[in-house]
Order: C-alpha cells, then sequence, then structure tokens
C-alpha cells in the first residue's frame, strides 16, 4: 500500500499561503529552503507552518490536510477539524480523537476551510 505524502504551507507572519505550496513534496530540508522558500531568510522559515495532506479526499475530491475543517452535511452539528495523534500515530477527527480511518469521509464530510485562513472555525458555533 503506497500513498502520495504531500504538504501545503501557510505563511502566518504575511497572512497567506505561500505561492506553489499546494502538493508539494519534500525530498529534504535542503530542498525545501533551497527551493520553494528560497526568499525566505532562515529566522523567516519560524513563521511557515506546513500542513501534511492525509491521503483522503472529501465529498467533493478535495484533499484534506491537517487543520482543514470538516462538516457533515447530514448532521449540522459536526463540525471537526483535522489533526495529528502523536500518541495513536494516526489522523483523527478534531479533539474527541477518532480516528478517520474509521470513518468514509468521501461519503459526507466537506472541507469547509482551515483553522490558518478561517481561524473564527476554531469556534465550536461556527
Amino acid at each position: 500500500m503506497s500513498r502520495e505524502i504531500k504538504f501545503r504551507a501557510w505563511d502566518k507572519a504575511k497572512d497567506k499561503w505561500i505561492d506553489g505550496a499546494y502538493g508539494f513534496h519534500i525530498l529534504g530540508e535542503n530542498m525545501l529552503i533551497g527551493g520553494l522558500f528560497h526568499d525566505y531568510s532562515i529566522p523567516d522559515l519560524n513563521n511557515i507552518i506546513v500542513m501534511q495532506y492525509t491521503g483522503l479526499n472529501d465529498k467533493n475530491g478535495k484533499e484534506i490536510y491537517e487543520g482543514d475543517k470538516l462538516n457533515n452535511p447530514n448532521d449540522a452539528s459536526a463540525f471537526e477539524i483535522i489533526e495529528w495523534n502523536v500518541l495513536n500515530g494516526c489522523w483523527q477527527l478534531g479533539e474527541n480523537g477518532f480516528p478517520i480511518g474509521k470513518y468514509r469521509l468521501s461519503d459526507f464530510w466537506e472541507v469547509i476551510g482551515n483553522i490558518y485562513e478561517n481561524p473564527e472555525l476554531l469556534n465550536k458555533d461556527v
């Protein structure tokens, strides 16, 4: 079994996605610093948030990355943020810790934003 290992990057100092960062592949730190982030100084790299692709897509085929907020249209109260669970070594739906492997996300769940571009989504009532 193989899955695509991809990343995207958010510049928190400039509040924007880094052009070309969607789907970039890290082959090593040298490529990361010398390639995609060539316009950044070493200290500026502290402002970069790199998010990994989970290997899953939502019901519309959109790639799901860590930090994305998902909505289940069949359950208006079901909003979850994708997080990495270090202890269990798996992607999970939010704080409740349900491993996303238990769900067929492509059947119902939909990416409605992410916590960097839409910080208001951290509010459970949104």
